[in-house]
């Protein structure tokens, strides 16, 4: 799934060319180059795992909303919308696009949690994605498990398991649900 990209010269223009496509065309290098490193840049997260591997992956929890576009290689489940060329994953409630880190990983993970009926709506954890996004606080997922790394909380970190449903905080675990570990995020990462 790799792609060629390549700068040429010829008859007077620089060309970026991506598999044997022109892309770009200009007559100055400075320009061409910085269009050349972008190609490269947006080209370089493709992703090890294949796209038809993804999508049946994807396809598999058959929840009602999800999308699947096999042309341009792009999912969307109700807010969430994942490009596989670029591995990049974005919110885009609230009019907006914005970008969240996990790309797939998360993306799965959501679908997941909401076929297992673990979270019925993902809008409450985006909501918690975006705030950590804002506020410089990484978060990750586990099997189970988001996590969401910051020296603001007890012992650097919080946990909330899906399967078990407990918030563990760093020295204690309770079992809560999942709109109190929601509370207790917002609440430390205002």
């Amino acid at each position: 799934m790799s792609s060629k990209v390549a700068l040429v010269f010829d008859n007077g223009e620089y060309s970026v060319i991506v598999n044997d496509t022109v892309i770009y065309t200009n007559k100055k290098i400075d320009e061409a180059y910085k269009q050349f490193e972008k190609t490269i840049k947006n080209n370089a997260g493709v992703q090890d795992t294949s796209w038809e591997s993804i999508s049946d992956s994807a396809k598999s929890f058959q929840l009602e909303g999800l999308e699947v576009e096999d042309t341009y290689k792009n999912m969307s489940f109700r807010n969430l919308k994942y490009f596989h060329n670029t591995g990049k994953l974005f919110y885009t409630g609230k009019g907006e696009m914005f970008p969240l880190n996990g790309g797939y990983r998360l993306f799965s993970f959501i679908l997941k949690i909401v076929a297992n009926k673990q979270l019925e709506d993902p809008e409450a954890l985006l909501e918690i994605c975006v705030k950590a996004m804002n506020s410089g606080v990484n978060y990750r997922t586990t099997e189970f498990s988001f996590i969401l790394t910051s020296p603001a909380f007890n012992y650097g970190n919080v946990e909330y398991n899906f399967y078990t449903k407990e918030m563990h905080k760093g020295t204690s675990r309770d079992m809560e649900g999942f709109e109190t570990f929601k509370a207790y995020v917002l609440e430390i990462i205002k």
